[in-house]
């Protein structure tokens, strides 16, 4: 595996095969594979996906712009369709127990998300991507969000998502002592000295 978006690209080869398409120019934007792609995106964002929000992933994909309000339109559909009969709800099924199941695949070894994953078995799903986002749910409450760092610095996620779980009474006593290193990013210089920490304040 030699890119970050190596698992998105082999699900769709996967995709491409389950559905016997051709698969040697899977990321081109007109191939129906990523049609189905587009038409997923806009049932779970309740959005219609516009020629001036597209471009290029740094993968070579095609990329969607979507507002947090849309994103957060899609973590919360993708968790409350699951228990009602539906095209999606069997494959959100399967995805959510894989992700329980193997937590360590969504970030990685002492990545915020996988963490999350991983002390919660799997009732609280987020996923970190890009510029500094965040979307997490409850899969028991049917609580989700999306956070966005404005300037794109993924290292205030954890603490501030920590308070937003702590403040939602998202986590058990359990849960929180194993997480609760997150609550606050300390700071080194190069010489390894802490010169400071990020803590996270919010109004909910």
């Amino acid at each position: 595996l030699h890119n970050n978006c190596s698992g998105k690209h082999l699900a769709m080869l996967s995709g491409c095969l389950a559905n016997k398409m051709e698969y040697a120019n899977y990321v081109d934007y007109d191939h129906p594979y990523q049609q189905l792609i587009r038409n997923s995106l806009e049932h779970f964002t309740e959005s219609s996906i516009k020629q001036k929000c597209i471009g290029i992933d740094g993968c070579n994909a095609p990329q969607y712009a979507f507002s947090i309000d849309n994103l957060t339109n899609a973590i919360i559909n993708l968790v409350n369709k699951r228990n009602t009969k539906n095209e999606y709800s069997k494959a959100i099924c399967t995805l959510l127990n894989a992700i329980a199941k193997y937590p360590l695949l969504i970030g990685g070894k002492k990545r915020f998300d996988s963490e999350v994953i991983k002390h919660t078995k799997g009732r609280i799903f987020c996923k970190g991507g890009a510029e500094g986002v965040l979307l997490f749910a409850d899969t028991s409450k049917n609580i989700g969000g999306v956070i966005k760092i404005e300037d794109g610095n993924e290292r205030a996620i954890p603490p501030l998502a920590m308070k937003i779980f702590i403040k939602l009474k998202l986590l058990s006593s359990d849960e929180k002592r194993n997480l609760i290193r997150w609550t606050e990013q300390i700071l080194y210089n190069h010489a390894k000295k802490t010169i400071g920490k990020i803590t996270a304040k919010i109004m909910l």
